[in-house]
């Protein structure tokens, strides 16, 4: 937000809205063939595992968000 200018930023805002929009639509692809492949619990605990390690990412670069 502040390395580009202010009448690009709808531009970028865009960009980035596309590519969260695709990447979320590959994931649930890929979440829905592995529980399909795997069951369901594999997923969740896939899931849990991401979520955790994002949780630990975070905590310890906290003060970066501050």
């Amino acid at each position: 937000q502040t390395s580009v200018s202010k009448e690009k930023l709808p531009t970028v805002y865009t960009s980035l809205n596309v590519i969260v929009t695709g990447v979320f639509g590959l994931s649930s692809l890929m979440m829905g063939m592995l529980s399909e492949w795997y069951g369901i619990r594999v997923v969740f605990f896939l899931s849990a595992s991401m979520l955790f390690l994002v949780s630990v990412i975070a905590y310890k670069n906290k003060t970066s968000f501050t």
